[in-house]
């Protein structure tokens, strides 16, 4: 009786050895994404897309895999008009995928589509509305369309949310300037100089702004 138990759990062992066998030796898009993300990891970004073209040939309808190759292309490679096709698949597969939309909004501003990154990043906010990193990034999106007085808005509610968070005041405080309210711009600063007293970017925009109202620190 002991025998045949034993016997028995060898079996199931091998089965499930054989299993796992074919599965890290399999064609499988999750395969390719798993290779993908080691090639990330490496930095190989060419070795990466390469992979995850190989896991979307296989599964045409893979959010994921759009979403990587679409962030990989935004970020590491500079190439916002193919990043957008990739982060567009993604949220038309998806359409609940906060993280896609919010680098889709990314990219449209990198490309000075501002509309169509807020319109983006709008999304992704609706989807997760605690989601710090794209009300960041329309802020980011505004500011640059000189729309700082909804950039402030935004910054405020990053700020809110992550009160530590160095580039919130930084950036915040870049809008007050182009508004020309530099108190409280000056105050920004002071706070990212409370978190961190040897912020050089802090330091510098402080004294640049102390000479542009012709005070000294």
């Amino acid at each position: 009786m002991l025998n045949r138990r034993i016997s028995i759990s060898l079996k199931t062992l091998l089965l499930s050895i054989i299993g796992i066998i074919i599965i890290s030796c399999s064609k499988s898009p999750e395969r390719y994404f798993a290779l993908s993300d080691q090639a990330f990891k490496e930095k190989n970004y060419v070795k990466a897309i390469e992979c995850l073209d190989q896991a979307i040939e296989i599964n045409p309808d893979y959010a994921r895999a759009y979403y990587s190759r679409g962030s990989i292309r935004g970020i590491f490679q500079d190439k916002p008009g193919d990043a957008i096709q990739d982060l567009r698949k993604a949220v038309k597969i998806k359409s609940g995928y906060s993280e896609a939309w919010r680098q889709l909004g990314i990219c449209y501003s990198k490309i000075d589509s501002f509309s169509l990154g807020v319109e983006a990043l709008n999304e992704a906010i609706r989807l997760k509305p605690d989601f710090w990193e794209a009300i960041f990034a329309r802020a980011l999106a505004y500011h640059r369309d000189k729309k700082d007085s909804l950039a402030i808005l935004d910054y405020n509610r990053v700020i809110e949310i992550s009160p530590e968070l160095i580039d919130g005041y930084l950036f915040r405080a870049s809008s007050y300037e182009s508004l020309g309210n530099y108190e409280n711009a000056l105050k920004d600063y002071s706070k990212v100089l409370e978190i961190d007293s040897t912020h050089t970017g802090a330091l510098g925009n402080r004294w640049l702004l102390y000479q542009k109202m012709g005070m000294k620190e």
